[in-house]
């Protein structure tokens, strides 16, 4: 199968272009190699539109923080920049349907609420 081995050796090609994840299973998974878009986003600071369950059309979120509470869902804080609802929000990530990590970036400059995980998935470093 050399087509899929071409793909599989593209996948950090694709970080640098528009990505989108979903369609069942688990939307924050990446190419099965213990990697997630969510950490990715977060580390590369870059823009998530995510379609939530229950919302119609998507959510262009900046990801802060990623991690399970103490009874084990995981959630994602993030600064929501939809401008008729710009704000922090703290999404359940089993209740993201789909998820597309974009190539616009952020400063990730913003004061924040401390992320209240039982532990921490990745998390946005801010020098002081």
């Amino acid at each position: 199968m050399p087509h899929l081995n071409a793909f599989k050796a593209g996948l950090d090609t694709l970080l640098d272009r528009v990505m989108s994840i979903g369609g069942g299973g688990n939307p924050g998974a990446y190419g099965g190699r213990g990697k997630d878009v969510f950490s990715i986003a977060i580390h590369k600071r870059r823009v998530l539109e995510i379609r939530y369950e229950g919302q119609v059309g998507y959510l262009r979120i900046e990801p802060y923080a990623y991690g399970r509470t103490e009874y084990g869902p995981r959630f994602l804080l993030a600064f929501r920049i939809d401008p008729a609802a710009e704000g922090w929000i703290t999404l359940a990530v089993a209740d993201i349907v789909s998820a597309c990590l974009t190539s616009d970036t952020f400063d990730g400059q913003r004061p924040r609420p401390a992320a209240q995980f039982e532990s921490t998935i990745a998390e946005l470093s801010i020098p002081a």
